[in-house]
């Protein structure tokens, strides 16, 4: 904060009763980096009563004047020692007028998110503190909003008129990254005090006693590709139309429900994300050990004093819809979402698909039914009951899911049957067969064509897997191998790096493992020569150990001529032409000048 504050204060008596005055300026000022303006208080106690008087000029020329006074019956001491609560009942008497005051300023002194907009407003109220009921207008003109995460809402208009027993949105219109939203609404009605509902629900953490009663509350919003997310940035795009409809009681909170139709909710594409500086930032303090106890209750008890009770029904009496380039899905629900006292959400209800599919790792799969079930629950670990199909060429497959979100169970399933591990291949690859053995449509094992690669599953879901997983990290990651094998009953994905010339790091996943076999394993190879090593692994099964590795490669015939042509040495006939591989068959890769020896982690030692 910077620029200048002149004044002076006069005051005498005691904190029972005390008379005396006082009056600030302020000229150029400055807060977080956005300007303020200059600005005259005017503080004036006498016989018992206090007025105020506060002119703002903020940086474009917009004005703010407010006036507030308060009758006999309050007392410095009383404000003190028994906080804002003390003042209920006191006599008191507002007025504000705003002309073309940018709001940008009030929300940068206030700490609240970057925002901006002119506003203008007229209000003025005269009743016992704090059961004001204001009369007046209020227009917002150009407003901005930015949430974190950089969705930005702008060309943001609102206009409200309230007076005694009403106070009604006639129109809020907002534009965001091309998409729209739309709301009117109103609180109160005849004979409603909505003010004071407003008031008392809010001061409820600071000693207000309720006295206001419940008040009708009516919103219909309407959106139109609506972007909606966080701090990860957009997380979906909504249009549809929705009524909310409830009631505000200061004593026991809100209470609603919320009725959505003709919804559609558009889901990204995830374009992955840069690798994140991990060094230390200068402007961020670390708080740890007691001092982070500390603030951390006290955050807790800051938020639970704060928590407003509320209840809201969300209903679909129509079909939702969830669509993205991988994902189609139309469900319904309806689930009731309370807020407790301490400020944890529960939630109660269900929803359900009734048609959808999507696609995982390039493959379609067919939502035959999907059940979500929270019972009184944490809104995040629902219940869950869902199957999906895939439809290959030579069978079909399912994948069922059970459990909470937090701790599912998942069964794979076919028909014709198989075992889980073809199941697996089934859904990665499209095939069924496993390296080294085919089969007929009648399990009559078949001995498997010669080919010099791991297999056509195996090389198609490598090159499946590297380009989703650079999609999903980015093209930073410095990922040098990424590999997939197939034997037996298991599955082995391995991923990893040379951190140095002759150091490899990497991680191998394995599915299905065998009792007393590694999950997760972590490998690491050091080349000490060109034909020894040490390998060493270990898994979260504590299997592992250090292996000292000799390698000798032999040239294939093939590989032979071909260094005698790069060294000018006279080569034999050219062998006659090969006959061309049948369609489908992979064939050896045309020779070429030899690496340097290279011990691979997990490749077979020769050609």
């Amino acid at each position: 904060m910077s620029g200048t504050i002149t004044g002076s204060a006069n005051f005498a008596g005691t904190l029972e009763r005390v008379e005396g005055r006082a009056a600030f300026a302020a000229e150029g000022v400055v807060w977080n980096g956005t300007a303020i303006g200059d600005g005259e208080l005017a503080i004036d106690v006498s016989g018992g009563e206090l007025d105020t008087r506060l002119d703002v000029i903020d940086a474009a020329a917009g004005t703010l004047d407010a006036s507030f006074h308060l009758g006999p019956g309050w007392s410095p001491y009383g404000l003190v020692v028994h906080g804002p609560g003390s003042l209920q009942g006191i006599a008191s008497r507002m007025q504000v007028e705003a002309s073309a005051l940018s709001l940008e300023p009030l929300a940068s002194a206030l700490g609240a998110f970057r925002s901006g907009g002119i506003l203008s407003l007229h209000a003025s109220a005269e009743a016992p503190f704090p059961s004001l009921r204001p009369e007046g207008a209020l227009t917002v003109e150009d407003g901005s909003f930015e949430l974190p995460g950089g969705i930005v809402y702008d060309r943001i208009a609102a206009e409200v008129r309230f007076d005694p027993e009403r106070i009604e949105l006639s129109r809020l219109d907002a534009r965001g990254r091309r998409g729209s939203l739309s709301a009117i609404g109103s609180i109160g009605g005849p004979g409603g005090r909505p003010f004071e509902a407003l008031v008392e629900s809010a001061a409820r953490s600071i000693g207000f006693r309720a006295a206001a009663p419940p008040e009708p509350v009516e919103l219909e919003l309407r959106a139109d590709a609506l972007p909606v997310g966080g701090a990860a940035g957009t997380a979906a795009r909504i249009s549809g139309s929705g009524r909310l409809s409830g009631v505000l009681d200061p004593r026991t909170g809100f209470a609603g429900t919320f009725d959505a139709s003709s919804v559609k909710i558009e889901l990204p594409e995830q374009t992955g994300a840069d690798l994140q500086v991990v060094g230390r930032d200068p402007d961020v303090v670390i708080v740890s050990g007691p001092e982070a106890s500390r603030r951390a209750r006290q955050l807790a008890a800051s938020e639970r004093n704060l928590a407003f009770p509320a209840e809201l029904r969300v209903r679909t009496p129509t079909r939702v819809t969830v669509a993205s380039a991988d994902v189609f899905l139309e469900a319904e629900a309806d689930v009731t979402f309370r807020r407790l006292p301490d400020g944890s959400i529960v939630a109660t209800g269900t929803a359900r698909t009734l048609a959808g599919s999507l696609r995982v790792l390039g493959r379609p799969f067919v939502v035959e039914h999907a059940i979500v079930r929270w019972l009184d629950g944490p809104v995040d670990d629902p219940h869950l009951d869902v199957t999906g199909r895939y439809d290959a060429h030579e069978a079909v497959a399912w994948g069922d899911v059970s459990g909470t979100a937090k701790d599912p169970t998942i069964r794979l399933r076919s028909e014709p049957p198989m075992t889980e591990s073809q199941v697996v291949m089934l859904i990665l690859s499209g095939r069924s067969q496993l390296p080294g053995r085919l089969t007929t449509q009648f399990e009559i094992p078949v001995e498997p064509q010669e080919t010099q690669v791991p297999g056509a599953a195996a090389s198609a879901l490598s090159t499946l897997l590297t380009t989703k997983v650079r999609q999903a990290l980015g093209p930073r990651i410095p990922l040098q191998v990424l590999t997939l094998e197939t034997g037996g009953t298991q599955t082995q994905v391995e991923a990893g790096s040379y951190v140095a010339r002759n150091l490899y790091l990497g991680y191998v996943r394995t599915f299905l493992p065998e009792p007393g076999e590694n999950t997760n394993e972590l490998r690491a190879q050091y080349e000490l020569s060109r034909t020894i090593g040490i390998q060493s692994r270990i898994g979260d099964a504590a299997a592992g150990g250090v292996d000292v590795i000799w390698e000798k490669q032999i040239a294939t015939p093939a590989q032979q001529r071909a260094r005698k042509r790069v060294s000018g040495q006279p080569t034999e006939a050219t062998p006659a032409e090969p006959t061309p591989p049948k369609a489908g068959v992979p064939t050896a890769p045309e020779p070429g000048p030899p690496e340097s020896p290279r011990i691979p982690s997990n490749a077979p030692a020769g050609d």
